[in-house]
């Protein structure tokens, strides 16, 4: 059968339909295809930030971990230096046989109850701040054991309890206390000015290298990070009264809140 022209014009209409209804189903069906294939990447974003926290624990973890190294150093160093004094003053030469200086570090107490005797402090004092430090060492244990065995030692939640034992044990002492317990440790104390900064406000107070910080604001200064962290904190437009020891005697300064224009460092000084 021949088809008349109206004929031909219409199944060549119906073809061309038929074939674009045939190309958009394909379409489609690759559409879905490949959404179906990028969909299982979308979970691996969701652990980015859990493996963040990770990484910002360990990292503390790790700046703790050198600190205490750095202050056993520290802490060798002297005790070899006293050795050698004593040694010199007794006209005598000291034989230091092979592991015989590890062995006594070995045998030295991390908390130096008799370095505060020597200090002054009472020996019923001292032995006070020991039981108080061997409890919330003994709390850091049984935290590290709790979070080891369930999984999330190192952790953001690990690093929360540990500053919160760390946080109790400081608010249950005296500023005197907390002082002779860092003295005790092993742990710097005191921040001392080893410079002045000209056309600081330092300079114009009178802040002189070798003076010790005892207090910003009224409140006790152990650190050099403590004072830059109440330096930060204090309102620009506040007078702030700093107290300091100047040549063996105690001076009061004052400074603007803010920068003060000083270069410190961190000594381990007996508490006084």
């Amino acid at each position: 059968m021949r088809l008349g022209r109206p004929e031909w014009w219409i199944a060549a209409g119906i073809a061309a339909l038929l074939l674009w209804v045939a190309t958009c189903a394909l379409c489609g069906d690759a559409g879905d295809s490949a959404r179906g294939q990028r969909s299982p990447t979308a979970p691996a974003g969701s652990a980015a930030p859990d493996n963040d926290a990770q990484i910002i624990a360990l990292r503390l973890a790790l700046d703790r971990e050198v600190e205490a190294r750095e202050q056993l150093a520290l802490e060798v160093a002297a005790l070899r230096e006293e050795l050698a004094a004593r040694a010199s003053a007794s006209g005598a030469e000291v034989a230091n046989p092979p592991g015989a200086a590890s062995a006594r570090d070995a045998q030295q107490s991390m908390f130096d109850g008799k370095a505060l005797v020597s200090a002054g402090i009472a020996p019923a004092d001292a032995q006070e701040l020991r039981a108080r430090w061997e409890s919330t060492e003994l709390g850091k244990i049984q935290l590290i054991d709790r979070a080891t065995r369930e999984g999330w030692l190192g952790t953001a939640q690990y690093q929360e309890e540990l500053r919160a034992l760390e946080s109790d044990f400081r608010r249950g002492l005296s500023e005197p206390d907390y002082d002779r317990y860092l003295y005790a440790t092993g742990k710097n104390n005191r921040a001392r000015i080893t410079d002045v900064l000209a056309n600081s406000q330092g300079e114009a107070a009178g802040f002189h290298p070798g003076d010790t910080v005892v207090s910003y604001g009224g409140k006790r200064v152990f650190s050099v990070e403590e004072l830059r962290e109440l330096a930060t904190r204090s309102d620009p437009r506040e007078s702030i009264r700093v107290e300091v020891i100047q040549d063996g005697s105690p001076v009061t300064l004052y400074v603007q809140g803010g920068p003060i224009g000083l270069m410190l460092k961190p000594e381990h000084q007996a508490p006084k």
